[in-house]
């Protein structure tokens, strides 16, 4: 079962990680601030450990991953530097950008991703998660056929997504079940 860190977000084997600020539309330098499809990318958010970013578009998946900004190398995300932490499936939700923001990413590189995982050094390929499929209120939430599966909650106002079909798990942006 995953930990939650409450700066970093959920640290071990969990399918749904901390929501990131933004998210990258081509490779970048993985160093200093910078704009990051659109949004300005700076060590002062997130309570200065500096704006998270999924990056997901490095040469030949190297070096995709989670990260944080700083003002030299950025360093990997606590819920995103070890083996337990990047599996198949695993999914992000981006907050702001002009291109992502508002979009889920999943993991689709096929387990085991390696056993001997070394963040930055071991490919990891990211995708576009299913868009809405419908929204509504809470009380007509669908069961869905398979996972994941997203739904714009109306009652709650947010998107949320199912995660598990038995048991019937919904969660928000965050891991959190709703």
């Amino acid at each position: 079962m995953g930990q939650i860190d409450r700066i970093s977000g959920y640290v071990g084997e969990l399918g749904v990680k901390a929501p990131c600020n933004c998210a990258t539309t081509a490779a970048i330098t993985l160093y200093g601030e910078q704009t990051v499809d659109g949004y300005d990318a700076t060590t002062t958010d997130n309570n200065n450990l500096g704006t998270r970013v999924l990056v997901k578009n490095q040469p030949g998946a190297i070096g995709n991953g989670i990260y944080y900004v700083n003002t030299g190398a950025w360093t990997l995300a606590g819920d995103f530097n070890n083996a337990r932490a990047v599996t198949q499936g695993t999914m992000v939700y981006i907050n702001s950008g002009t291109t992502n923001g508002g979009s889920m990413w999943q993991i689709t590189t096929p387990n085991p991703i390696n056993p001997g995982f070394m963040p930055g050094t071991t490919a990891i390929e990211w995708a576009l998660s299913r868009t809405y499929i419908s929204g509504g209120p809470t009380t007509s939430r669908p069961i869905p056929q398979s996972v994941p599966y997203q739904y714009f909650d109306e009652t709650l106002n947010i998107p949320i997504w199912c995660t598990s079909l038995s048991p019937l798990i919904w969660v928000n942006a965050a891991g959190v079940q709703v």
